[in-house]
């Protein structure tokens, strides 16, 4: 019961990560800066009833936040803590979870936690 219930969280977790990836690049189809205001509330990401520290690529704490009522969380912290790896393609402004696409080291990963 206790592998059912982690396989269930998990899948929950990436269905939610790709659902806010998906919205993100919907809601911002179009390229420019917008003002938003964020809430910062010191939000814990618990996966496997173990809390994480999010970071970015270059290993700096990045805080989770609230725009308009939606949580957002940095992909690279989360996708990691399910086992899976992150990358970024800067050609078509893509985040790459679990990809098979091979993206040149370039020295210095992006930070694509938001």
């Amino acid at each position: 019961m206790k592998a059912k219930t982690k396989g269930l969280f998990k899948g929950i977790i990436i269905g939610f990560v790709i659902s806010t990836i998906g919205i993100a690049i919907t809601a911002n189809a179009s390229t420019g800066q917008k003002s938003l205001t964020a809430t910062y509330r010191d939000i814990k990401i618990v996966v496997g009833g173990e809390t994480i520290i999010p970071t970015n690529g270059y290993g700096d704490i990045v805080e989770p936040f609230i725009v308009d009522g939606t949580t957002y969380l940095p992909v690279r912290a989360v996708a990691a803590a399910l086992g899976k790896t992150v990358g970024w393609d800067d050609k078509t402004n893509s985040v790459l979870i679990d990809s098979d696409i091979k993206i040149p080291d370039k020295g210095t990963p992006p930070d694509i936690t938001s």
